[in-house]
């Protein structure tokens, strides 16, 4: 998940967040094998700089090309399907959270 925040905060601290939208996409992994790699976007509750109207239009390109650059370092490649909103980025977590119950 990708938290956008109006300032740094420590590594392991617990944040209430709303999701804000979702890039489903698949990875190839340096054997050859497809998976799915979802990626959530939240931005923290009390963040005063990043509410979801004020929003570049070209952020979610930009963390695109950010995730698809950082496989492409690892011999991986990430290729996004589609973009989604707040409601498609909760049906995305709540899949997840109930294949990890029946895992």
């Amino acid at each position: 998940m990708l938290v956008l925040l109006d300032t740094s905060v420590a590594v392991g601290c617990v944040l209430t967040v709303r999701l804000i939208g979702v890039i489903e996409a698949e990875q190839r992994e340096r054997d050859g094998n497809c998976v799915r790699n979802d990626r959530l976007l939240a931005v923290a509750t009390r963040a005063r700089t990043h509410a979801a109207a004020d929003l570049r239009p070209d952020l979610m390109a930009e963390v695109e090309e950010f995730f698809a650059h950082y496989n492409r370092l690892s011999g991986k490649e990430f290729t996004p399907i589609r973009r989604g909103g707040a409601e498609e980025a909760r049906q995305v977590l709540e899949g997840g959270v109930a294949a990890f119950r029946n895992r």
